[in-house]
């Protein structure tokens, strides 16, 4: 991805593609690039990785934030969401990561585990392979490192 461009988004507005230089919106990490999910995904995803979609805003992918914020909803089990995280130059090297715009990118094909970290229910990011994803009770979950 070499300087910036522009496309057309929702709604045909335009937005512009960042460059790894561009400043991002106060809230958003240049460092990583967020998912969210619900909890029986989750279980799927540390075994699986995280799989593209075959449709979307922006056509098939596996869609990231740039905040944990611009990932909520994006699960119908918005509630019981369970975030997660890769790495934005690992996604870039790896996956054909592309910046939608300041709030999203996608990435072209499935993103293996050993790079997916996860957020324990207690705020803590583990890798998803050390977490502990389990039922808590009739309607709960519970996310814990093994460590």
């Amino acid at each position: 991805m070499g300087g910036s461009g522009s496309s057309s988004g929702k709604g045909g507005s335009s937005y512009r593609v960042p460059s790894k230089e561009t400043a991002f919106e106060p809230g958003t990490d240049p460092e990583f690039r967020y998912h969210s999910t619900s909890f029986a995904a989750a279980k799927r995803i540390q075994e699986e990785g995280i799989k593209p979609s075959t449709r979307g805003a922006e056509g098939p992918g596996v869609y990231f934030g740039t905040s944990i914020e611009n990932t909520m909803g994006w699960t119908s089990e918005s509630k019981e969401a369970v975030q997660m995280r890769v790495k934005r130059e690992t996604l870039r090297k790896k996956y054909t990561y592309t910046d939608l715009d300041q709030y999203q990118g996608t990435a072209e094909r499935t993103v293996n585990p050993k790079y997916v970290e996860i957020r324990t229910s207690f705020g803590d990011w583990v890798p998803i392979k050390d977490a502990i994803i389990r039922r808590k009770g009739k309607s709960g979950w519970l996310i814990d490192s093994k460590f």
